[in-house]
């Protein structure tokens, strides 16, 4: 870190307290990982470097940074498991089995649906619990 930076914010990982980040009014984010040892920037996207406070998500996944003068800036700090999906047979849900053309599969994944629903009604519907994103 500058010797010479004016730290106006600190925050620590609330599930990893070696990991922690600090606000510069002149040079943006620090994030360290021992515990305050060593520093080093991660700025990656914030075009305004004066941080005059942080806030980190309750599980550490991403940081919020206030500037003055561009706002709030978000740094998705861990990879989000969202998007990955495993697919496997429907017939024996063994995840090794592999998939024969037109078989019947069944999806498994983080952030698949919005809540969890059963089918109600014949025919089975296409689609159950749709995601706010689709």
């Amino acid at each position: 870190m500058d010797p010479a930076a004016v730290v106006r914010a600190i925050v620590i990982d609330p599930t990893d307290s070696n990991i922690v980040y600090a606000g510069d009014l002149r040079t943006g984010v620090y994030r360290s990982e021992n515990g305050g040892q060593l520093w080093v920037q991660v700025n990656k996207g914030l075009s305004t470097r004066a941080v005059k406070a942080l806030a980190l998500s309750s599980d550490g996944g991403t940081l919020y940074a206030a500037t003055e003068g561009e706002g709030v800036f978000r740094l998705d700090l861990k990879t989000r498991a969202e998007g990955a999906v495993v697919s496997i047979s429907a017939a024996s849900f063994q995840t090794a089995a592999p998939l024969a053309a037109e078989s019947i599969a069944s999806a498994w994944g983080e952030g698949l649906a919005a809540s969890v629903q059963s089918a109600t009604v014949l025919p089975l519907p296409d689609v159950l619990a749709k995601p706010a994103w689709w």
